[in-house]
């Protein structure tokens, strides 16, 4: 048996595969090719595809392969930016739970369509996660194959992305509790439940539109994500791992210290965009409940508050093993002003604040001016703290005097360069 090799993998990478499954024969058969199923890379030990089950988040680290089976990683020949890739991350993640359409992979075979749903299988998925950022892999996304994807121009191929697995390892991730899975089973709970009132809802913003448009259905859907324990899985992934929230815990976790170190690095590279994703949730389900004033906008809301404590108390536990067994602490990912990735963050957060900025430098010209006046000369500064608050854009190009209207409003900056 063999599984993916993590650090072969990048986020945004295209994985595909094909396994020994009769579903997976028909595909492969009637597409010609050696695949039957495709993948996105999002996260450390994390991809979102396409099943039986819907769109969903699974752990590569519970994805194992027969030695006789391909597995492919295909990557963009052109670089891609930070800001294409959150972008693509957040489409993708915002299909979860929507529902795998069979007939319309049956009809890829066929030549595809002109008419389409928002349904997905897993090669549309991929495709149209790329086109959304621009770059049309193939030449119709609503209607393509895995194969489709390997012949694509545009992508390369990444060499040596599988390894040998144990069948200890296979045993004891399948004797794990396996948390993702607890996850699918409630989105799809939540889903289910949800399509009784309308066949219209396909993923969790469609749920939040229609609660808008009928608020008489706010006690059913509460009491629905209640009963689905969508709301409370967080507690049994603190009871599994509690050594990622306790720095006692952690120095006694048994496992070797290199992976012990892998695990915090990957931990705090991955802080920013995790702990965004869930301060913005939070941020928008505030947002919704004051509009709208539905508890079941105000049980995500509280949701996601705790989701991003969570992350930071991770993220404190990781730096602190860090500093003290390795003094290695990866630096933290401050945003670079006025840069693609930059502005789309903010443009997230602030968007007002975005689109000013944006219309100062236009106007200057140039990069290298105040974010707020557009004077020049201006200078990187960060917030004075230890970490990015999460989901904050925690970087200003700032001029002189800016500088000092800002430490008078009592925020303290310090050069990001000093």
């Amino acid at each position: 048996m063999k599984k993916l090799c993590e650090s072969a993998l990048a986020i945004g990478d295209i994985i595909l595969t094909t396994s020994n499954a009769l579903d997976s024969k028909v595909i492969r058969v009637y597409t010609k090719s050696d695949i039957s199923h495709a993948m996105i890379y999002v996260d450390n030990y994390s991809v979102i595809d396409s099943t039986n089950e819907g769109v969903h988040a699974r752990n590569t680290q519970r994805l194992f392969f027969e030695d006789d089976c391909q597995v492919h990683v295909l990557r963009l020949k052109s670089q891609i930016s930070q800001a294409d890739i959150q972008k693509l991350c957040n489409f993708i993640r915002s299909c979860i739970g929507t529902e795998y359409s069979k007939r319309e992979a049956l009809i890829t075979g066929l030549g595809g369509s002109k008419s389409s749903t928002k349904k997905q299988f897993c090669s549309r998925l991929v495709a149209m996660a790329y086109e959304v950022i621009g770059q049309q892999l193939v030449s119709d996304p609503k209607y393509c194959s895995p194969q489709n994807l390997k012949d694509s121009q545009l992508l390369i191929e990444v060499r040596e992305v599988t390894q040998f697995v144990s069948d200890q390892e296979i045993e004891m991730w399948e004797n794990t509790l396996d948390l993702p899975q607890l996850m699918r089973d409630a989105i799809v709970k939540v889903l289910q439940e949800a399509r009784k009132k309308s066949k219209d809802i396909q993923d969790l913003n469609d749920l939040d539109n229609y609660l808008i448009i009928h608020p008489e259905d706010d006690t059913y859907f509460c009491n629905v994500l209640k009963d689905s324990d969508y709301l409370t899985l967080w507690k049994k992934e603190v009871d599994q791992n509690p050594w990622q929230y306790d720095i006692t815990l952690m120095r006694s976790w048994s496992i070797n210290e290199d992976e012990k170190e892998k695990y915090c690095k990957n931990v705090i590279s991955s802080f920013t965009n995790a702990g965004q994703r869930y301060h913005l949730n939070k941020a928008g389900y505030l947002k919704l409940w004051w509009d709208h004033k539905l508890e079941t906008f105000q049980v995500l809301a509280d949701l996601y508050e705790k989701l991003s404590d969570l992350d930071v108390q991770r993220f404190h536990v990781a730096k602190q093993w860090l500093d003290e067994y390795t003094g290695k602490i990866p630096p933290n990912p401050f945003l670079v002003p006025h840069s693609s990735e930059w502005f789309a963050a903010l443009e997230e957060q602030n968007p007002y604040q975005a689109t000013q900025t944006r219309i100062i430098v236009e106007l200057a010209g140039k990069l290298d001016v105040c974010s707020i006046c557009g004077d020049h000369p201006a200078s990187d500064y960060k917030m004075d703290e230890e970490i990015p608050t999460p989901g904050s854009v925690a970087t200003l190009r700032l001029c002189a005097d800016c500088l000092e209207i800002r430490k008078m409003k009592g925020e303290s900056f310090v050069p990001v360069n000093p």
